[in-house]
């Protein structure tokens, strides 16, 4: 049998103390233990978010009650304790209206940005070695940062996956190359052709690529101890993209709304949570006049009127994805989307840059307090069903410079 550890509250003189405890048994950065203790503290209860043995649960309850911590171990299948209530949540994640419930974020910019200049300074150290393992600790900030029903998203991924996976991807190009350049010499017409050819062909690979990266994130990414998966195909990606592109360049841009609900749909259909599936209806039709509106107003309003389009398309999009036989609810409007897009801009630049990391906070912040769930606690019929993925597809998308962007 295996169970959950659920951690009701703390008391005790030294918090750094019990959070260093802490992080050393469930193998967990100080900074988030430090803010899991002063969360228990204030009476806001914690679950670790992997299942354990209920050998190992004795043996940690027994741990964490001698340093002070109210320890409880509830069976897997069994009801979770319930989450904080209003009065005493831990964030804005709470209950906004009858069986909706919102996620919450609490990260802070401050944090985040001691978090990025030591990143900054261990990668210039090691000659930017430490890449991989800085993006690592920044998506752990993230996700552990980000609550939903009273309970923490976990992030598994490894600076060590990421850095096999940027090898193996530099060994294949690196083999294409010196193939092209070797025929370049010996056979210089047939090397352009050959050069030519594979240029196109790593354009029409991205969206395979895309693939692999967000089937990486999300095999890596927990709540409630229930992994998520991607399970698309990469030539599903592949023929969606390069299909909706020709469309869209031959119909001048018109066939764009009808594209982007088509990837909607497929990153969105191919995402699991555990074994239960989200699933889209959202289509292009739908919101094709919208979208003629926006390019007629374009000119008279200098573009502005985009921010407009596309949170209502986030607004439709949202209402038409289900998970569980529930749906989702996103409220920003147009006005708010400007006003975050144009402060984001606008601390750029007057910080060159620097302050990135508040800029995360704020885009997080604002993603949590408009989108919910809409079908309360229904998590318990989740079940693991893990998937597997390597981070190759992940390292292939930095290494040309592409975000992933699946909607």
């Amino acid at each position: 049998m295996s169970c959950y550890i659920n951690i009701k509250s703390w008391s005790g003189p030294d918090v750094p103390a019990a959070a260093a405890r802490l992080a050393k048994l469930f193998k967990m950065p100080a900074d988030r233990a430090n803010d899991i203790v002063e969360n228990l503290s204030n009476g806001i209860s914690w679950q670790f978010e992997e299942a354990i043995s209920d050998g190992q649960g004795r043996q940690a309850a027994q741990f964490l009650t001698g340093l002070g911590f109210d320890v409880a171990a509830h069976p897997i299948g069994t009801p979770a304790p319930a989450a904080p209530t209003a009065e005493h949540s831990e964030s804005p994640a709470v209950a906004s209206a009858k069986g909706s419930t919102v996620l919450g974020f609490y990260g802070k910019g401050g944090e985040l940005f001691g978090i990025f200049i030591v990143n900054l300074a261990l990668t210039v150290v090691t000659l930017g070695v430490y890449r991989f393992w800085a993006k690592t600790k920044v998506r752990n900030y993230l996700w552990s940062h980000v609550s939903f029903l009273g309970s923490r998203f976990g992030y598994h991924g490894t600076g060590k996956e990421l850095m096999i996976g940027f090898m193996k991807f530099s060994l294949i190009i690196f083999g294409v190359a010196a193939v092209v350049g070797i025929l370049q010499v010996t056979a210089p017409v047939i090397g352009q052709g050959v050069g030519a050819v594979l240029s196109v062909a790593i354009g029409i690979a991205v969206p395979a690529f895309m693939v692999g990266a967000w089937r990486y994130r999300l095999s890596r990414t927990s709540l409630r101890g229930i992994r998520f998966s991607f399970r698309g195909l990469r030539k599903s990606a592949v023929w969606l993209f390069f299909k909706g592109g020709l469309l869209s360049f031959f119909t001048l841009g018109l066939y764009t709304p009808f594209f982007d609900m088509q990837r909607q749909k497929f990153w969105r259909n191919n995402s699991w949570f555990g074994n239960q599936t989200f699933e889209f209806s959202g289509e292009g039709r739908d919101i094709f006049k919208q979208f003629l509106l926006a390019l007629v107003l374009t000119i008279p309003t200098l573009g502005i009127n985009w921010f407009w389009y596309l949170a209502s398309v986030q607004r439709y999009s949202w209402s038409h994805t289900r998970l569980m036989g529930a749906g989702f609810q996103f409220t920003a409007s147009g006005k708010q989307l400007c006003f975050l897009q144009m402060g984001n801009l606008l601390l750029i630049a007057l910080t060159l840059g620097i302050a990135f990391p508040w800029v995360t906070v704020r885009n997080m912040n604002f993603m949590s307090r408009h989108l919910s769930y809409e079908g309360g606690d229904r998590f318990d019929k989740a079940l693991q069903d893990m998937q597997e993925s390597g981070a190759i597809g992940e390292e292939a998308l930095d290494a040309f410079d592409i975000p992933i962007d699946v909607g």
